[in-house]
């Protein structure tokens, strides 16, 4: 039904994996990172403070809770910022040098310290304003003096930036006018409308007015953008940009005069994209007769050849007429264009009814190669369940998924969210048969979706499974090369013995706790779920096996510090009396920033009643900077 897309991966042939029917998949984008989300929930990972780059661009789309992290949760101790009180001055004295690589690399480093949350930068704006103003200083400093004005929200710098703008360098215009526009500064507004009137020269310069104009919505502009999007002498750039504008400001539609474009039977490309623009839905249309022309136009644009016309189209239809959509959806359902898709799946929702043919093309669309628009459907069916009629045709519908062909990996991992989200304690026994599917993406969900049941009925398959897999991984694969997927389908079953005290996996348990191919926060959470089978009754055999990892030294491979952790919590959760000294002793030489410290003072305190450890702060300096500061105690050395 859908255009798939191949997924880029290796697989990891000849080492006896088939006789498991199953596929081994080896870091994979959308799961590779979910054991680094776990080691930095524990702290055995650091990054950077406030990273460039935005946390929905780095964790995997689709995140498991992971029981072990929050029962207990392990306190993180609070971060104290240090930085010297000479570093600001020392950038300063920088910028006043009159050489541009001092000055470039004192604003970058400016730029970078705001990142951070560094206290006292508005101390540098004025100097930072003197090397933008000065025209003789060189580009490069005064487009990064720009770019860190910016990023300190310097509006005070308001009047400059305007004078700037006024001098037309198109590279710091699109620097400051952004930010004039953010503010909402009101005397640059005159500048931008001076730019679009005629003649247009400066193609650059008149885009980004047209833009900043619809950002500050100055409605007055309205009739100047009509007239610019419909002049057909001018450049493609202006009057898109133009009837783009118009739809920004919820201008649109504008029927009569999108119809003056299409009047000839071939019509240029720019005068189809203009008038679709021209034609986006803001607000209810409340002339029927406006809309029925509306529609016309619309459904010839949607038959454009170029997407980006029959884009446009769609969305607005979707918002007009969603039903026009359902009745000619075989003509768009198979796009290549994911935004074509997502109008048509959005389509289906927004008429759903409570029939199984119908509510069978939704539940289709989980299966979109499209991340987010399997996402949108999925949420949209959530809603869907609320309606009357709806929920008994969904499960099954659902439920049928989860039986489809391997090419059905998308839909049986959302089916899988959303069945468990529905709490359908049914499904447990084919999430059994989907543990050895080929797809890490559904045999990892299936496992969790168990946990999250808690269907113990199971739980003989889930231990036979973790058998198998713990055979793999010692015998086949070194631990380096351990697949993602199978660590944590592994890590989702064993925390699911722990969360539901299943006895009978202790065997399985306890064989995972010692170094193996497993990687070490999963065998983490094998120990937890072995002390959480074991609350309140020590088992000499754990308590020894606990000891062995936390005294685990090795020079050149020591045992890793979730897994200590887990030990200790594990001994606590025991209440091993005989554990106390050992603990202690442990604790007491530990500094006050110590997670592994606060995992024993909270083992204590489950056994004997000591106070749990209440953190010093960790006091960093973060940051490299060009220029730094040496401390006095070095400053003899």
């Amino acid at each position: 039904m859908f255009p798939t897309v191949d997924r880029k991966h290796s697989r990891l042939q000849g080492r006896g994996l088939d006789r498991f029917a199953v596929s081994l998949r080896v870091i994979a984008v959308r799961r590779s990172v979910r054991l680094l989300v776990v080691l930095l929930l524990v702290g055995l990972v650091v990054m950077p403070l406030k990273s460039a780059f935005g946390q929905s661009e780095v964790l995997a789309p689709i995140k498991f809770d992971w029981p072990m992290l929050s029962h207990p949760e392990v306190k993180v101790p609070p971060i104290k910022y240090s930085y010297s009180p000479r570093l600001i001055p020392l950038w300063i004295k920088s910028l006043q040098i009159p050489e541009a690589a001092a000055q470039r690399h004192a604003a970058q480093a400016i730029y970078r310290a705001s990142l951070l949350g560094v206290p006292g930068l508005e101390k540098t704006v004025p100097h930072l304003q003197d090397i933008l103003a000065k025209k003789e200083n060189g580009r490069s400093v005064r487009i990064v003096a720009a770019q860190t004005l910016v990023q300190l929200k310097a509006r005070n710098s308001a009047k400059l930036f305007r004078m700037i703008a006024a001098d037309g360098d198109v590279e710091l215009c699109m620097l400051l006018e952004p930010a004039l526009a953010s503010w909402q500064d009101k005397p640059v507004r005159k500048l931008w409308q001076q730019r679009l009137q005629e003649p247009l020269t400066n193609r650059g310069l008149t885009v980004l007015a047209i833009r900043q104009l619809a950002a500050v919505q100055e409605v007055q502009i309205v009739p100047r953008l009509q007239e610019i999007a419909l002049q057909e002498d001018l450049h493609i750039a202006y009057r898109v940009e133009a009837a783009k504008a118009l739809a920004a400001m919820q201008q649109t539609p504008r029927v009569s005069q999108a119809a003056s474009l299409l009047t000839s039977q071939t019509v240029p490309l720019v005068d189809r994209l203009v008038a679709a623009w021209l034609l986006q839905v803001a607000g209810p249309v409340g002339d029927l007769s406006q809309q029925d022309q509306l529609v016309a136009l619309l459904t010839r644009l949607s038959e454009d050849s170029q997407t980006v016309v029959a884009r446009l189209a769609l969305q607005a239809l979707l918002e007009v007429r969603p039903q026009q959509l359902i009745e000619q959806s075989d003509r768009w359902e198979k796009s290549h264009d994911p935004e074509v898709r997502r109008s048509i799946a959005q389509a289906w929702l927004r008429t759903a009814k409570p029939q199984s043919d119908h509510l069978s093309k939704v539940v289709g669309y989980l299966n979109d190669s499209q991340r987010d628009v399997r996402f949108e459907i999925a949420e949209g069916i959530k809603q869907l369940f609320q309606q009357d009629g709806m929920k008994a045709i969904l499960i099954d519908l659902l439920s049928e998924e989860l039986n489809r062909d391997a090419s059905f990996w998308r839909s049986k991992e959302q089916a899988i969210l959303l069945l468990v989200a529905f709490n359908h304690q049914p499904m447990a026994a084919q999430l059994v048969r989907l543990l050895e599917d080929k797809e890490g993406e559904v045999f990892v969900t299936a496992a969790w979706g168990l946990r999250r049941l808690e269907a113990v009925d199971q739980f003989p398959a889930l231990v036979r499974r973790a058998s198998m897999l713990t055979d793999l991984l010692e015998e086949k694969l070194p631990e380096e090369a351990a697949p993602d997927d199978v660590n944590e389908q592994l890590a989702q079953m064993f925390q699911a013995f722990g969360q539901t005290r299943y006895a009978a996996a202790l065997p399985v348990l306890k064989r995972s706790v010692r170094k193996n191919g497993m990687s070490f926060p999963v065998r983490a959470a094998a120990i937890w779920a072995a002390g959480q089978i074991n609350t309140d009754k020590p088992d000499p055999q754990l308590v020894k096996l606990c000891y062995e990892r936390i005294m685990d030294e090795d020079m050149f491979n020591p045992e890793a510090g979730i897994v200590k952790q887990a030990c200790v919590i594990a001994l606590g959760q025991m209440k091993s009396k005989d554990s106390v000294q050992f603990l202690r002793e442990r604790h007491d030489v530990q500094e006050n920033i110590s997670r592994f410290k606060w995992a024993c003072s909270w083992s204590l305190n489950r056994i004997n009643g000591h106070p749990i450890l209440k953190y010093d702060p960790m006091v960093i300096a973060p940051g490299v900077w060009f220029l730094d500061v040496l401390e006095d105690d070095q400053e003899g050395e």
